[in-house]
């Protein structure tokens, strides 16, 4: 499974790409994770059911100085061949 995350809050320059990335290497999730323009925090990954509600629960609470309002999710087609996980 492949899940896209849009974080909205104190998401920017608290090291949440930092915490979504070592979450999701403890988690066994490929994919990636960045900032965008307006503010919000969009992070994609791929596997298992379990392994993504396990991460989603982990972007919620976020890094010790974030305040996440809010996470818009969907539902993505897997990626073949993708490895690892990046900040981009």
């Amino acid at each position: 499974m492949r899940r896209c995350f849009w974080i909205t809050g104190k998401v920017q320059q608290v090291g949440f790409r930092q915490f979504a990335r070592e979450s999701a290497q403890k988690h066994g999730i490929i994919g990636w994770v960045k900032n965008l323009s307006d503010g919000r925090v969009a992070a994609e990954g791929q596997a298992s059911d379990d392994a993504l509600k396990a991460w989603e629960n982990d972007l919620r609470q976020g890094p010790q100085h974030a305040a996440v309002e809010s996470i818009e999710i969907r539902n993505l087609y897997d990626v073949p061949d993708e490895e690892g996980f990046h900040i981009l």
